[in-house]
């Protein structure tokens, strides 16, 4: 990290040291491809050889052990119904993959008459299927209906591509009263999941992004949390995907917009609000470099005060430039940067401390033990 920020962003930076959790059994979340073993189909990963390859895994140490159990039972029950069919081998077969992710749910919080998901643990799969044949749709749903406490989506992936990948527009939609087609996803309430993170609690889909690893997740809210910041009057939260941290924000700030381009993210998020009689936050589906152009100096063009704080944790790509160009004019009194990536940190550092901003604290977090990854939070404060 240190090495990154001195050669890409040209900053001297003390780097605290490492905050760590559980270095096994942490990750909620794993896409397997398929792999024959001894003639017997397995959960694999992609072998880093060859693009087309997989590898069948016995075991994964790093998955959370209630999510590779359920992954097995997903995996026997589809072998039980399709056989030799189920693999796709590049020229036949069904299933190109799956993303396997458990759920906390809820179960310390009392049940409400506004809770249509179910506030229990809970396993969501997402299949990766190589035709949009719907008799073979219904038959993968069926033979997955009796795993306790499993929530089964189907996405198309077109078997020509080389690497899999999961379509939003041609998910399989079952929602109630219709019948079942393929389209745009449609996520309703019901189909959604519970997930606590410490203290935090959300509705999330099967699709949305949540960080896969809760113990590290919670150790990084919290940090953001604890910082020392110079106003509590207005806050923003950019890329805020489901909103845990948003909502988080409202205990110390009057006023907080949380934004995020997936519109499904936004409307569960607004949903999770409703549902926790928590709707203190402004919630704006835009992309972040649409809703910074608009800013200016008095505020979003709509009167919203200057915000005191701006907490991004864009992709792995980072920021956009108008982010970072309206950042270095509006000048919050802080700003707290989260990233997955190193180098794409370091180079928005530097343009963000070129003249407005000076580095107060960097604090990298072990999100993805047995990795080389790490996230990082840096606190910025206006010069």
């Amino acid at each position: 990290m240190r090495d990154n920020l001195s050669r890409v962003g040209g900053l001297k930076v003390d780097v605290k040291p490492l905050v760590h959790g559980h270095p096994w059994g942490y990750r909620n979340k794993m896409s397997f491809s398929l792999a024959l073993e001894q003639g017997e189909v397995r959960w694999g990963l992609r072998a880093l050889e060859e693009n087309e390859a997989s590898v069948a895994i016995p075991s994964c140490d790093i998955a959370r052990p209630e999510l590779w159990k359920s992954a097995q039972t997903i995996l026997n029950a589809l072998v039980e119904e399709f056989g030799s069919d189920l693999m796709w081998d590049g020229e036949k077969g069904y299933l190109r993959g799956a993303t396997v992710r458990v759920h906390t749910g809820r179960p310390n919080l009392p049940h409400q008459e506004m809770d249509r998901a179910s506030l229990d643990p809970c396993s969501v799969v997402i299949l990766a299927v190589a035709s949009q044949d719907m008799p073979l749709a219904l038959r993968a749903k069926a033979a997955l209906a009796s795993v306790p406490d499993l929530k089964t989506f189907l996405s198309y992936s077109d078997p020509r591509a080389t690497n899999v990948y999961y379509d939003r527009t041609r998910f399989l939609n079952c929602l109630p009263n219709r019948e079942p087609f393929w389209g745009e996803a449609v996520i309703s309430e019901e189909l959604s999941s519970w997930h606590t993170t410490g203290p935090w609690a959300t509705l999330v889909g099967p699709m949305n992004f949540l960080q896969v690893n809760d113990e590290m997740a919670e150790k990084l809210y919290s940090k953001v949390l604890s910082l020392d910041f110079e106003g509590n009057g207005f806050a923003i939260d950019a890329f805020c995907g489901v909103g845990i941290l948003t909502r988080a924000l409202a205990d110390r700030f009057e006023q907080v917009m949380g934004i995020e381009l997936d519109t499904q993210s936004i409307k569960l998020a607004r949903n999770t609000a409703r549902r926790l009689n928590d709707c203190r936050v402004e919630w704006v589906s835009e992309p972040a470099e649409v809703v910074f152009r608009a800013w200016n100096k008095g505020g979003h063009g709509t009167g919203r005060p200057k915000p005191d704080l701006v907490v991004l944790d864009p992709p792995r790509k980072g920021c956009q430039k108008e982010v970072l160009q309206t950042l270095n004019e509006v000048k919050p009194k802080d700003v707290v940067y989260i990233s997955c990536h190193p180098a794409a940190l370091a180079r928005d550092l530097k343009i963000l401390c070129k003249k407005n901003f000076e580095i107060v604290e960097t604090q990298p977090f072990d999100l993805f033990p047995q990795t080389h990854h790490v996230e990082t939070l840096v606190h910025l404060k206006a010069k």
